[in-house]
């Protein structure tokens, strides 16, 4: 009994760490309305944007100019690697205009941490929107992280990868709706 339950478990956490890298929250149905697009129009908004436990604007204002700059700066690197990202995919899609539009929220950020002795990942959380004239059509929830180590030591790297990542699977939804 105790081997059968062991060989469960282990199917069981094999299929959970297999899972779909987004959660959709709406969907257009089957086949999906984005079924044969190719060229989208893509804008990054930090709407009700939270940080940890705080507000956006509770956040910065806790901090010192240079740290408010800095993570300004963050976010717009962040922008610009979910663009780039989206850019370099090898689908065959592209990113800088079309009839539908992809609209990412950065919703979450765990910025983590890195000290040497204690570290803690950093966490984005997006909702991607893609709407056309207005209708939405498909929504997913992207979760991605990025571990804390030498090499992603400041906040600000681990929110760029986590950026990265919803390039990578905003493409594998596309991919999916297209088959």
């Amino acid at each position: 009994m105790s081997i059968r339950l062991a060989v469960l478990a282990t199917l069981a956490a094999f299929l959970l760490a297999c899972g779909s890298p987004w959660k959709v929250l709406t969907t257009s149905g089957m086949p999906s309305a984005l079924a044969g697009t190719t060229a989208f129009a893509v804008s990054v908004t930090y709407d009700g944007l939270m940080i940890g436990q705080k507000s956006e604007r509770e956040y910065v204002s806790g901090k010192d100019a240079d740290t408010a700059a800095s993570f300004a700066g963050d976010k717009v690197g962040m922008e610009e690697a979910v663009r780039r990202q989206l850019g370099g995919n090898k689908a065959g899609y592209t990113f800088d205009g079309g009839e539908i539009e992809a609209v990412v929220n950065i919703k979450f950020i765990e910025p983590g941490f890195y000290v040497g002795v204690a570290k803690m990942p950093a966490t984005v959380i997006s909702t991607v929107t893609f709407q056309k004239g207005g209708q939405v059509l498909d929504v997913i929830e992207v979760t991605t992280t990025r571990d804390a180590d030498i090499i992603f030591a400041s906040s600000g790297q681990r929110m760029r990868s986590c950026a990265e990542q919803i390039g990578d699977r905003m493409v594998g939804f596309l991919k999916k709706a297209n088959k």
